[in-house]
């Protein structure tokens, strides 16, 4: 299943803020993008348990490491997931 966040217009502002509050590094500009394929990449895995959540976000990290602004694909990673998750448990 693909998850669609521009269809919850509240919930974008508010992830960007935690991301925003936790350090990160990606330019609101680009963000939303980022954080579609960080649900693309692991929602059936952390919401539906199809699939390794270790390989699904292996596989968003190996994508982060193609963004020019990110440095450290781990912590930037981590730094989406826990917005996501402060927005609303991820799992």
């Amino acid at each position: 299943m693909n998850f669609d966040h521009t269809n919850q217009p509240d919930m974008f502002p508010a992830i960007f803020e935690n991301y925003n509050d936790l350090g990160g590094v990606i330019p609101r500009s680009k963000f939303s993008d980022i954080l579609q394929k960080f649900f693309d990449y692991t929602f059936d895995a952390y919401i539906y348990g199809d699939g390794s959540r270790q390989n699904s976000i292996h596989s968003f990290r190996q994508f982060l490491d193609t963004v020019p602004e990110v440095k450290n694909s781990l912590a930037e990673s981590n730094r989406i997931f826990f917005a996501v998750d402060n927005y609303g448990a991820y799992t």
